[in-house]
């Protein structure tokens, strides 16, 4: 039998890349053939504790120090690290309860050190095929406490939230559990939304884009919450990219992920149409040029019996720009 706490300990004072790969392959081959009687999921979550919020004082130690925060990410990157190496029927139903209750507690209580790692390993969990989908609710209002430091995330960070957000509300199962759950109210969007609406980074926003595409285009959401979502993504227009972006994202990508908002609901036409053509008459020549692309691209889900693309004279007069 594997001691989990000593692969746990090995891993967080391990530097060497395939020493961490060898750990956490260990940890889960051990998940994989242990006894059930032996609860191997719990004694593997356990493993990690010296270094959770409360084991050493919370946030202040007994000597007066801050906690080890590298070390506490790194064990928590130990648990993430070895659901990469789990198969996807492993885990019950009851095992994947408690997995989802663990990780979702640290969107709440662990800003410093559980984000990414706790990120990772729900959207590991959420693929298992155990994972019911009506936790995809529970486990996005726990990503929603981290509020006003969601923004205060590095990049990478957020980015690992938004590709769990977005299994979340678009794969196929967990999406029918939302929908059924909130129906055309959609209350949980609106949580997203004044969660990311601040989101500026390039790499996140073509996830976050892509989200709001979708749940625009697949869901039935209210008049309320579609002019919510409108509003968010109008924030954006026209957008462009810094120069020196990192992210390896293209202006043109970037631009065509934010058309696809516009052009994602039919019911948007009364919004998008006026404000895209009140673009037309700014004097610079980007808002113009990104204006026409945009009207262009929502052209067809508008009008979808039509093929051509020019707004015709009946179209802009019935959204007042005649």
């Amino acid at each position: 039998m594997a001691d989990f706490r000593q692969l746990a300990l090995e891993y967080v004072l391990a530097d060497d890349e395939a020493k961490l790969t060898s750990l956490a392959k260990q940890a889960a081959s051990e998940l994989q053939s242990a006894a059930a009687p032996t609860n191997p999921v719990a004694r593997w979550v356990e493993a990690v504790q010296p270094w959770m919020p409360g084991s050493q004082g919370d946030d202040e130690m007994a000597d007066g120090d801050s906690p080890d925060w590298t070390a506490r990410a790194k064990a928590l990157e130990f648990l993430s690290r070895t659901l990469d190496y789990l198969g996807t029927d492993v885990l019950k139903p009851s095992q994947i309860k408690l997995l989802v209750s663990f990780f979702g507690a640290m969107f709440d209580i662990d800003h410093k050190a559980g984000i990414l790692a706790s990120a990772t390993a729900l959207s590991r969990i959420s693929a298992m095929k155990s994972f019911h989908p009506t936790s995809a609710n529970d486990i996005i209002q726990k990503v929603c406490t981290l509020k006003d430091d969601f923004p205060r995330q590095v990049a990478k960070t957020r980015l690992a939230v938004f590709e769990l957000l977005k299994f979340l509300v678009t794969s196929p199962e967990t999406s029918k559990a939302l929908q059924s759950r909130h129906g055309s109210s959609a209350s949980f969007m609106s949580d997203l939304i004044r969660l990311c609406q601040n989101e500026r980074d390039p790499a996140n926003l073509m996830v976050w884009f892509e989200i709001l595409t979708y749940f625009l285009r697949e869901y039935s959401p209210s008049k309320e919450i579609l002019e919510e979502v409108y509003n968010t993504f109008k924030a954006y227009f026209p957008i462009s990219l810094p120069r020196t972006s990192p992210t390896g994202i293209t202006p043109e990508q970037l631009k065509l992920s934010l058309r696809a908002c516009f052009s994602s609901n039919k019911d948007l036409a009364p919004h998008t149409f006026p404000f895209l053509l009140g673009k037309l008459d700014q004097e610079t020549v980007s808002p113009q040029m990104s204006s026409l692309m945009s009207l262009k691209q929502s052209r067809p889900v508008s009008r979808s019996t039509r093929t051509h693309t020019t707004p015709s004279p009946l179209t802009l007069t019935k959204f007042g720009a005649a």
